[in-house]
This record gives structure tokens, C-alpha cells and sequence, in this order.
């Protein structure tokens, strides 16, 4: 997945960066640099997190606002 495949799934997905990046499992003080990190291309995302990206690219709902 892209970088801009990245940023437009969040937006697609209604999800703040914080957001975003919990929900791929990052925690911590940087999760917002990170996802930035990896909209802009300076870092790609692991293995298991590009996994999940594939799922939630699928299947929005999982990483959605509304996944209850």
C-alpha cells in the first residue's frame, strides 16, 4: 500500500491520525508521527501492520468509527 493509499484510506475511514495509529496497534507518545511517517513515505509499515491495512482497505468497517 502507498503512502497516498495510507492517508486516503484514515480519511476514508473518518479517523484522526491518534486514531488511525491505535487502531494499527501503535501506542505511545508518537503515534501521530508515526502515522505521518507513514503517509509521507519515510517509513513503511511493518509486515503485520501492512496486513492490517490490506483488511481495513477491505473491509472498512473493522477499523471504522462505527466498529463498536
Amino acid at each position: 500500500m502507498t503512502p497516498d493509499q495510507i492517508k486516503s484510506l484514515r480519511n476514508a475511514l473518518g479517523l484522526s491520525r491518534n486514531e488511525f495509529g491505535e487502531r494499527l496497534g501503535y501506542e505511545g507518545s508518537n503515534v501521530y508521527e508515526t502515522v505521518e511517517k507513514l503517509e509521507t513515505g519515510v517509513k513503511a509499515p511493518s509486515g503485520p501492520v501492512r496486513k492490517l491495512l490490506e483488511i481495513m482497505s477491505k473491509q472498512p468497517d473493522i477499523g471504522g468509527e462505527d466498529n463498536g
